[in-house]
Protein backbone atom coordinates (compact mmCIF):
# COMPACT_ATOMS: atom_id res chain seq x y z
CA UNK A 1 0.00 0.00 0.00
CA UNK A 2 1.40 3.39 -0.91
CA UNK A 3 2.33 5.92 1.76
CA UNK A 4 -0.29 8.39 0.54
CA UNK A 5 -2.97 5.72 0.94
CA UNK A 6 -1.93 5.09 4.56
CA UNK A 7 -2.13 8.80 5.38
CA UNK A 8 -5.56 9.06 3.72
CA UNK A 9 -6.80 6.10 5.75
CA UNK A 10 -5.37 7.69 8.88
CA UNK A 11 -7.29 10.91 8.27
CA UNK A 12 -10.52 9.09 7.45
CA UNK A 13 -10.28 6.99 10.59
CA UNK A 14 -9.60 10.04 12.75
CA UNK A 15 -12.68 11.80 11.38
CA UNK A 16 -15.24 9.02 11.13
CA UNK A 17 -14.32 6.37 13.68
CA UNK A 18 -13.96 8.55 16.76
CA UNK A 19 -17.60 7.94 17.84
CA UNK A 20 -17.09 4.15 17.56
CA UNK A 21 -13.84 3.86 19.50
CA UNK A 22 -13.85 3.17 23.21
CA UNK A 23 -11.77 6.09 24.43
CA UNK A 24 -10.67 4.64 27.77
CA UNK A 25 -7.19 5.60 28.92
CA UNK A 26 -4.90 2.86 27.59
CA UNK A 27 -1.71 4.57 28.76
CA UNK A 28 -2.19 2.88 32.15
CA UNK A 29 -1.56 -0.46 30.41
CA UNK A 30 1.83 0.61 29.06
CA UNK A 31 4.91 -0.42 31.05
CA UNK A 32 8.57 -1.11 30.34
CA UNK A 33 8.70 -4.07 27.97
CA UNK A 34 5.26 -3.40 26.46
CA UNK A 35 4.84 -3.68 22.71
CA UNK A 36 3.33 -0.47 21.37
CA UNK A 37 2.55 1.64 18.32
CA UNK A 38 4.17 5.06 18.03
CA UNK A 39 3.60 7.72 15.38
CA UNK A 40 6.22 7.83 12.62
CA UNK A 41 6.57 10.52 9.95
CA UNK A 42 7.45 8.10 7.16
CA UNK A 43 4.99 5.22 7.68
CA UNK A 44 2.24 6.78 9.87
CA UNK A 45 2.66 4.25 12.75
CA UNK A 46 5.47 1.89 13.65
CA UNK A 47 5.62 -0.80 16.30
CA UNK A 48 8.26 -1.11 18.97
CA UNK A 49 9.04 -1.97 22.57
CA UNK A 50 9.09 0.40 25.54
CA UNK A 51 12.61 0.67 27.00
CA UNK A 52 12.10 3.40 29.63
CA UNK A 53 9.33 5.50 31.11
CA UNK A 54 10.14 8.89 32.63
CA UNK A 55 7.01 10.57 33.96
CA UNK A 56 4.78 11.20 30.96
CA UNK A 57 7.40 10.28 28.33
CA UNK A 58 8.59 6.92 27.09
CA UNK A 59 11.63 5.73 25.16
CA UNK A 60 10.76 3.19 22.48
CA UNK A 61 12.98 0.89 20.40
CA UNK A 62 11.17 0.57 17.05
CA UNK A 63 11.30 -2.49 14.83
CA UNK A 64 13.37 -0.56 12.27
CA UNK A 65 16.10 0.03 14.88
CA UNK A 66 15.39 3.66 15.84
CA UNK A 67 15.01 4.89 19.39
CA UNK A 68 12.09 7.29 19.75
CA UNK A 69 10.97 9.41 22.68
CA UNK A 70 7.21 9.98 22.77
CA UNK A 71 4.58 11.14 25.22
CA UNK A 72 2.70 8.25 26.80
CA UNK A 73 -0.55 9.86 25.66
CA UNK A 74 0.61 9.43 22.03
CA UNK A 75 1.62 5.75 22.42
CA UNK A 76 -0.89 2.93 21.87
CA UNK A 77 -0.65 -0.69 23.06
CA UNK A 78 -0.03 -3.26 20.34
CA UNK A 79 -2.20 -6.33 19.84
CA UNK A 80 0.05 -9.31 20.67
CA UNK A 81 -2.41 -12.14 19.89
CA UNK A 82 -2.97 -10.84 16.38
CA UNK A 83 -3.88 -13.48 13.78
CA UNK A 84 -1.49 -13.69 10.82
CA UNK A 85 -4.20 -12.86 8.26
CA UNK A 86 -5.83 -10.07 10.26
CA UNK A 87 -9.42 -10.10 11.46
CA UNK A 88 -12.55 -9.63 9.39
CA UNK A 89 -14.48 -8.22 12.36
CA UNK A 90 -12.56 -5.33 13.89
CA UNK A 91 -14.54 -5.58 17.10
CA UNK A 92 -12.41 -8.70 17.77
CA UNK A 93 -9.34 -6.47 18.19
CA UNK A 94 -8.34 -6.00 21.82
CA UNK A 95 -7.42 -2.37 21.10
CA UNK A 96 -9.62 -0.49 18.67
CA UNK A 97 -7.40 2.51 17.96
CA UNK A 98 -6.06 4.14 14.82
CA UNK A 99 -2.77 2.20 14.45
CA UNK A 100 -4.47 -1.12 15.18
CA UNK A 101 -7.23 -0.50 12.64
CA UNK A 102 -4.77 0.72 9.98
CA UNK A 103 -2.52 -2.30 10.54
CA UNK A 104 -5.47 -4.68 10.22
CA UNK A 105 -6.65 -2.97 7.01
CA UNK A 106 -3.12 -3.08 5.58
CA UNK A 107 -2.65 -6.79 6.37
CA UNK A 108 -6.01 -7.69 4.86
CA UNK A 109 -5.41 -5.46 1.81
CA UNK A 110 -2.07 -7.18 1.11
CA UNK A 111 -3.90 -10.53 1.12
CA UNK A 112 -6.68 -9.17 -1.12
CA UNK A 113 -9.18 -9.52 1.74
CA UNK A 114 -10.43 -5.96 1.70
CA UNK A 115 -13.73 -6.45 3.51
CA UNK A 116 -13.95 -5.86 7.25
CA UNK A 117 -16.72 -5.32 9.77
CA UNK A 118 -16.77 -3.08 12.78
CA UNK A 119 -18.87 -0.16 13.84
CA UNK A 120 -21.44 1.37 11.42
CA UNK A 121 -18.96 4.05 10.34
CA UNK A 122 -16.59 1.35 9.08
CA UNK A 123 -18.91 0.67 6.13
CA UNK A 124 -18.48 4.26 5.02
CA UNK A 125 -14.73 4.08 5.63
CA UNK A 126 -14.38 0.95 3.49
CA UNK A 127 -16.22 2.56 0.58
CA UNK A 128 -14.13 5.72 0.89
CA UNK A 129 -10.89 3.72 1.07
CA UNK A 130 -11.81 1.65 -1.96
CA UNK A 131 -12.70 4.79 -3.91
CA UNK A 132 -9.35 6.41 -3.03
CA UNK A 133 -7.36 3.27 -3.85
CA UNK A 134 -9.09 2.84 -7.20
CA UNK A 135 -8.72 6.53 -7.99
CA UNK A 136 -4.93 6.35 -7.37
CA UNK A 137 -4.52 3.39 -9.74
Amino acid sequence: MCLLGVFRMSIVIRIFMIPCINMQDTTRKIAVGSHVWVEDSSVAWIDGEVLKINGSESEIQTTDGKKVVAKLSKVHPKEMDYPEGGVDDMTKLSYLHEPGVLHNLSVRYQQDKIYVRGCPASVFICFLLLFNLLKDN
